[in-house]
């Protein structure tokens, strides 16, 4: 019994959450629900070789745990393949959630992955895609009530940058002067950074919010430059 039934239709080129009525529902059905490029293949792999316990799994994973929404085979031929295995069987779906239906007796598996990895995995995937193949699912998406004149809409500007404003206590010459006068150092509050001068030593930036340079790097106390 359906828990509760999609509540989007998603319509591409390439797929179609409405091929979904089509499919039989059985319990016990295993769906590996994923964006694309997020490691759908691998996470399938795992659940065919539960199901198939100590066996090989038979046949390959694109024909035997299809991705159900796309376009690539007539939806007839997928069902028919997936109604013929008397095993629980895995299905694939990159429709997000609210646009397939959702079953108590089935079980969903939902993979993610960081969105730089996802983005550069996808380009090299549309750089190996056979363009010749893709007049056929064109057609279908057309027929289908996809309007490939439809712009998307365009991408939003980034928020201006701002850089985080210091509070005017941190700038006071206390927050230089005292940790320095600790040390035996006189700090002069020159044109740019604050200099150390009268210790014998060679001037270095002194910053609140930076620590000086390592003991290694400084000459010792006395000798003369």
């Amino acid at each position: 019994m359906v828990e509760r039934a999609a509540l989007v239709e998603y319509k591409t080129i390439i797929s179609s959450s409405p091929r979904w009525r089509e499919l039989p529902h059985r319990a016990g059905d295993i769906v590996v629900c994923t964006p694309p490029k997020v490691g759908t293949t691998w996470t399938q792999g795992i659940v065919r070789s539960l199901i198939a316990g100590h066996e090989e799994p038979a046949g390959s994973i694109p024909i035997d745990a299809p991705w159900i929404d796309s376009r690539f085979e007539p939806i007839d031929t997928v069902v028919a393949r997936l109604e013929a295995q008397t095993h629980r069987r895995c299905i694939k779906s990159h429709t997000p959630a609210d646009g397939i239906p959702l079953f108590a007796d089935s079980h969903y598996i939902a993979v993610y992955r960081g969105g730089l990895d996802s983005f550069m995995s996808w380009v090299n995937h549309w750089n190996g895609m056979r363009m010749e193949n893709m007049g056929a699912m064109i057609d279908d998406a057309i027929a289908d009530g996809v309007d490939l004149t439809a712009l998307p809409p365009p991408a939003r500007p980034p928020p201006p940058r701002r850089r985080a404003a210091l509070p005017s206590r941190m700038t006071r010459a206390p927050l230089v002067n005292e940790p320095a006068r600790a040390m035996g150092v006189q700090v002069r509050a020159g044109g740019g950074a604050p200099v150390v001068v009268g210790t014998g030593r060679r001037p270095w930036p002194v910053s609140p919010l930076s620590p000086p340079p390592p003991r290694a790097s400084r000459p010792p106390i006395g000798a003369h430059w």
